[in-house]
């Protein structure tokens, strides 16, 4: 962005992990990064100060009284006018053609798992709601699917179908289990069947959910 921009824009970074953060020598000079958690209310400096806030794909990370919390912080960046862009994938999201027995097992544990840590299963559908709610006006949202590209992008769908599911696997494990994954063994079984259905064939799109709300 920082390339499409005039060199007079100033983008900032906000992330709770600073191990996201790219080294400082490889930002242009009109990037900053700041560590946050985007839960706690912004420094009295930064609110109503900015033109756009643009959140992307936390939605895993939250639970239900969040997603308020969160459109409520950001609107407070925000001058008059200005634009909050919000893209999200729910649980839901994801599709398997043909279906597969391997993932849809994992999108079942997977959502009984969000209920279970106090995720709410209807986000994002409900996030418009959320941002009016919070003071946003002219909410309005648009869906992108994977599978509306030319090549429905196989192989990258394909590496992240496997990559996502890996790593959430020992959080569900670390809170009890759920259902048929309760062990490292379940996690290889897991992990072997998804790999042997995409080998097999199996193309997997994700939804993506745009999300955009104004300032008043």
């Amino acid at each position: 962005m920082a390339q499409l921009l005039p060199s007079s824009a100033e983008l900032r970074g906000i992330n709770m992990d600073t191990t996201k953060f790219p080294p400082p020598s490889t930002l242009p000079p009109n990037i900053s990064l700041l560590q946050h958690n985007a839960l706690k209310s912004f420094p009295e400096e930064m609110r109503g100060s900015f033109d756009m806030v643009h959140i992307r794909l936390i939605g895993s990370g939250m639970r239900k009284e969040d997603w308020k919390t969160l459109a409520t912080n950001a609107f407070t960046l925000l001058l008059p006018g200005g634009y909050i862009h919000w893209e999200e994938a729910g649980d839901t999201s994801w599709k398997y053609v043909p279906p597969s027995h391997a993932f849809d097992e994992w999108s079942r544990i997977r959502l009984m798992w969000s209920i279970k840590v106090g995720r709410n299963p209807f986000m994002p559908a409900q996030l418009p709601l959320v941002l009016r709610d919070a003071g946003f006006t002219d909410v309005d949202e648009k869906v992108w699917n994977t599978f509306s590209v030319e090549g429905i992008m196989r192989e990258s769908m394909r590496k992240i179908a496997t990559e996502v599911s890996r790593p959430v696997m020992p959080s569900i494990l670390e809170s009890g289990g759920v259902d048929t994954l309760q062990t490292t063994r379940d996690m290889d079984r897991f992990e072997s069947e998804m790999k042997r259905d995409i080998q097999d064939g199996a193309l997997i799109g994700v939804s993506l959910t745009w999300f955009w709300g104004r300032h008043p």
